[in-house]
């Protein structure tokens, strides 16, 4: 896999395993993505997530999609999301 790290895991190929779990379709909202719709942060998370399946290596972007990658997105989710993008780019 790739480099960067002592475990030689990268964030993009966290994300890259993570996301053949979603089941994201190209209709937009169904799959296990679509489970999440009801959620305020849905729409631009969505957006994102289309993007980093379709290949973005944009920090934004897949900050963006955090959300879907946790079973709630709350403080402590966020606080958890920051605080890993932040590692990511330092390393």
């Amino acid at each position: 896999m790739g480099g960067g790290g002592a475990s030689g895991w990268r964030r993009a190929d966290l994300l890259r395993a993570r996301r053949d779990r979603a089941r994201l379709p190209g209709d937009g909202g169904g799959g296990a993505a679509g489970l999440r719709a009801a959620e305020p942060w849905f729409p631009e998370a969505f957006e994102a997530l289309r993007a980093v399946w379709a290949g973005s290596e944009s920090d934004d972007d897949r900050d963006a999609a955090m959300p879907f990658f946790y079973g709630r997105w709350d403080e402590t989710a966020r606080a958890h999301a920051a605080v890993a993008a932040f590692l990511a780019r330092a390393a």
